[in-house]
C-alpha cells in the first residue's frame, strides 16, 4: 500500500505542477496583452496630442503617406500581376488546382477581365471577402447572416406571397380573396371539384362548362393545367450560376463575344429571362416557383459553381416541394444565330446540358428527356438537343436539376424572352404528366 500511495501522491504533484504553470502562462498571457492595450493608448494619447497642437503638420504627414501608399500600389500591384501571370497550358493548370468548380461549357468565351477583377477574385478566393462589397464580411464572418442574405435575393410566386401587392394578378385557378365575383363577394370553389385530383374531361363547372373544354366542348389542353390546384408551395426553382450573361438588346451590342456579362448586377439578360419563367408559371398556371438572383460569378467567375451550389442546398433545405429546378444560362457560341419560326413568330432555341460527373445522373437525363419530348411535340424546332458533359454541374443534388441553355448572346433578348414563356408552359405540362399521368392528359 505504501508504493500504491507515494505513486498517487507523485502524479498529484505532477498534476499541480502542470495546472500551475497553465496558469502561469494564461496570466502572463493577460499581462502581454494589457501591457500592448496601454501602449496603444499611449500611442494613441500621444497622437491626438500632436495633432491638436499641430495640424498643419499632421495633415501633411498624412498626405505624404497617402501619396507615397497610392504610388506604390500603383507600381507594385500590376507588377505581382505581370510577374505572377502564367501561359498557355500552366494557366488553365494551375487554376484548375486552385479555383473550385472552374469548368464551363466548352465553346462558351470567358468574360473580359482586367487585372483589378482578377485580383478581387483571388482575394475572394483566399478569404470569402468581396472587397467591393462590404456584406460579404459579415456574410462570413456573422453566423446566419449569409442566410438572411442570400434568402432576401429569392422572388417567391406562390399564394402566400400575395403577389397582387407587387402588380401581379392572381392566377385563374387559385380561390383568392381578391377574385370577386359580379355580386361583390369573394367567388368560391365549386364543391365537387377536389384539388389535387386529375381533372380528365368529366369535371365541370358550377355553370356547367366542362373544366378543360371551351363552350364548343373542344379540349384545351392549357386550360386543363390552370384548372389544377397546385398548392402553396414552390414546385419550380430558378436560379442563375452565371447570372452576368447578356443577350444582344437595342442598347447593348459589344462587337466583342467576351463583353456579353454585366457583374455586379441582377439586371441582366438571363435574370429577366430567368424572371419570366417563374411569372408565366405563376400568372397564367398557378404554379408556385421562386427566383433566385443570388450573383454567384461575382467577384470570382470560376467559383460559380461552388457558389451557386450554396444556393441550390439552400432552396431544397427551404422548399423541399421542389420537383424541378433549373439553372438558366445562355449560350456563347461565337456568331451564331439560333433562332427558329414558330408559325409566324421568331423564338430563341434552347438547350438542356446533363452533367455525367456523379452517379445518378441518368435520373436528370430522364427529367431532360421529358422537357425535350414535350417541346418537340408542342414547339417543333425550338429544342435543339441534349448535351452530354463530364461534370456534375450540382445536378447531383436532384433529380430534376437541369441546366438551360436559353438563345445565344448573338441574337436579341426578346426572343429568349419568347423562348422563356413557352419553356414554362413545357415545365407546367411536365409537371401536370408527374402528377396524373399520361391518361389524365389525354
Amino acid at each position: 500500500m505504501g508504493w500504491r500511495m507515494r505513486a498517487l501522491q507523485r502524479r498529484m504533484r505532477q498534476w499541480a505542477a502542470r495546472n500551475l504553470a497553465r496558469r502561469r502562462f494564461r496570466t502572463r498571457s493577460h499581462v502581454r496583452s494589457l501591457f500592448f492595450l496601454y501602449i496603444g493608448i499611449a500611442v494613441s494619447a500621444a497622437v491626438i496630442t500632436v495633432a491638436v497642437q499641430q495640424p498643419a503638420w499632421v495633415r501633411f504627414v498624412v498626405h505624404q503617406i497617402g501619396a507615397g501608399v497610392k504610388q506604390g500600389a500603383q507600381w507594385i500591384v500590376p507588377a505581382m500581376y505581370r510577374t505572377l501571370q502564367p501561359s498557355g497550358e500552366s494557366a488553365a493548370a494551375i487554376v484548375e488546382d486552385t479555383l473550385p468548380y472552374r469548368y464551363a461549357l466548352d465553346h462558351e468565351p470567358s468574360p473580359a477581365t482586367t487585372w483589378l477583377m482578377t485580383l478581387r477574385a483571388w482575394i475572394f478566393v483566399a478569404t470569402a471577402y468581396d472587397v467591393w462589397q462590404p456584406d460579404t464580411f459579415l456574410e462570413a464572418e456573422l453566423p446566419g447572416y449569409a442566410h438572411l442574405a442570400r434568402s432576401g435575393r429569392e422572388t417567391v410566386r406562390s399564394p402566400g406571397s400575395d403577389p397582387a401587392s407587387n402588380g401581379d394578378t392572381p392566377p385563374m385557378n387559385v380561390p383568392d380573396e381578391r377574385r370577386v365575383d359580379d355580386g361583390g363577394t369573394p367567388a368560391q370553389p365549386a364543391d365537387d371539384i377536389v384539388p389535387g385530383e386529375p381533372i380528365a374531361g368529366g369535371g365541370t363547372e358550377p355553370d356547367g362548362t366542362s373544366i378543360g373544354r371551351s363552350d364548343d366542348g373542344a379540349r384545351d389542353p392549357l386550360q386543363v393545367l390552370r384548372e389544377v390546384d397546385w398548392g402553396d408551395e414552390p414546385l419550380v426553382a430558378v436560379l442563375h450560376t452565371h447570372p452576368s450573361e447578356m443577350y444582344r438588346t437595342d442598347t447593348f451590342a459589344p462587337a466583342n463575344p467576351n463583353d456579353y456579362h454585366r457583374f455586379d448586377t441582377a439586371d441582366t439578360g438571363v435574370v429577366r429571362v430567368g424572371a419570366r419563367i417563374v411569372d408565366i408559371l405563376w400568372n397564367e398556371y398557378g404554379i408556385p416557383a421562386v427566383h433566385d438572383t443570388t450573383l454567384h460569378n461575382t467577384p470570382c467567375h470560376h467559383c460559380a459553381y461552388a457558389e451557386s451550389r450554396v444556393t441550390a442546398q439552400r432552396l431544397i433545405r427551404s422548399y423541399p416541394s421542389l420537383e424541378f429546378i433549373f439553372d438558366i444560362h445562355r449560350d456563347g457560341a461565337v456568331d451564331v444565330s439560333m433562332l427558329t419560326s414558330v408559325g409566324d413568330e421568331t423564338v430563341a432555341q434552347l438547350a438542356i446540358a446533363v452533367g455525367r460527373g456523379h452517379n445518378q445522373w441518368t435520373r436528370n437525363l430522364a427529367a431532360a428527356e421529358t422537357i425535350a419530348q414535350l417541346f418537340n411535340e408542342a414547339y417543333p424546332g425550338v429544342f435543339r438537343r441534349i448535351l452530354h458533359l463530364d461534370h456534375r454541374y450540382n445536378q447531383d443534388l436532384h433529380p430534376r436539376f437541369l441546366l438551360v441553355e436559353m438563345g445565344n448572346y448573338y441574337d436579341h433578348e426578346k426572343y429568349a424572352l419568347r423562348t422563356a414563356e413557352m419553356l414554362a408552359e413545357i415545365i407546367a405540362k411536365a409537371l401536370y404528366l408527374e402528377r396524373f399521368g399520361e391518361a389524365a392528359w389525354n
